[in-house]
């Protein structure tokens, strides 16, 4: 719930969310797995493959003019 999905580097990720606000999960199948934890919270948000070299993240609820 409030969470970003992306493809990145041909993988679906799946990053913040109300729930949890730093993952960084991967769509595995039917599931989610998670990987890590971003280095700060995020959740109602917006995110972005930057050239599948990067990844954006910009209007945070409560960051909604900082991005990472």
């Amino acid at each position: 719930f409030y969470s970003c999905y992306a493809v990145f580097q041909g993988r679906k990720f799946v990053f913040g969310g109300e729930e949890n606000p730093l993952q960084i999960s991967v769509v595995d199948g039917c599931q989610l797995t998670r990987l890590g934890d971003l280095a700060f919270e995020f959740y109602e948000g917006a995110c972005l493959n930057w050239s599948d070299e990067s990844m954006v993240f910009c209007f945070d609820h409560q960051n909604n003019r900082q991005y990472h």
